[in-house]
């Protein structure tokens, strides 16, 4: 399945970076040979501090003028394109991007983990990928700590409707040690709060 991505102008809402021109214009995407085909990112200069999440590289088709690997096609925020082949840039008319799709994951509701660390829990959802297709989780974010997690290092994941908890294999010498235990689920809502 092939689906055209908007570059150029359409590509100045997801946020303007890179390297400043002199006209003022700025690179907010570019498509560039690699050894296995072309790749698209976009560029988002994130203030520091800032959760900033650029959408990740996608494949795509090569356009005719990436000859070779290492070439690539920079798309400024004014609308207008350049060549960049090496010691080369050349002005050119903006191509159409098409995305290379691969086939979706599963249809599963991805698992969401909760950690300890210290005195503060952080949860984030599982990044499973399927090979070769980009994928780009959501930031992790900070929770108020469930009564579960009362250890350093203790983990608590959201299966579909299960829950677990899983501790950290440092008991004393005799002791027993669990590897996990089943549990209602807490409220991920209130934990936000």
């Amino acid at each position: 399945m092939i689906t055209t991505l908007l570059t150029s102008v359409a590509c100045g809402g997801m946020g303007t970076g890179g390297e400043v021109l002199g006209s003022g214009s700025t690179i907010v995407s570019d498509v560039r040979r690699i050894e296995a085909g072309c790749r698209q990112a976009w560029h988002d200069d994130c203030p520091e501090g800032a959760a900033c999440n650029p959408p990740p590289p996608v494949d795509v088709q090569c356009p005719p003028e990436l000859l070779k690997a290492g070439d690539e096609i920079l798309f400024h925020s004014d609308g207008s394109c350049e060549l960049d082949a090496g010691n080369t840039k050349t002005s050119l008319p903006c191509p159409t991007v098409v995305e290379i799709s691969y086939a979706p994951p599963p249809a599963e509701k991805p698992s969401y983990l909760i950690t300890r660390t210290g005195d503060h829990c952080e949860g984030s959802f599982s990044s499973s990928c399927p090979t070769g297709a980009p994928c780009n989780p959501p930031a992790p974010e900070r929770l108020k700590c469930p009564e579960a997690l009362n250890k350093d290092g203790t983990r608590l994941t959201f299966d579909g409707g299960s829950c677990s908890v899983h501790y950290p294999q440092d008991c004393a010498p005799g002791e027993p040690c669990p590897e996990s235990v089943l549990i209602p689920c807490p409220d991920l809502e209130a934990l936000k709060q």
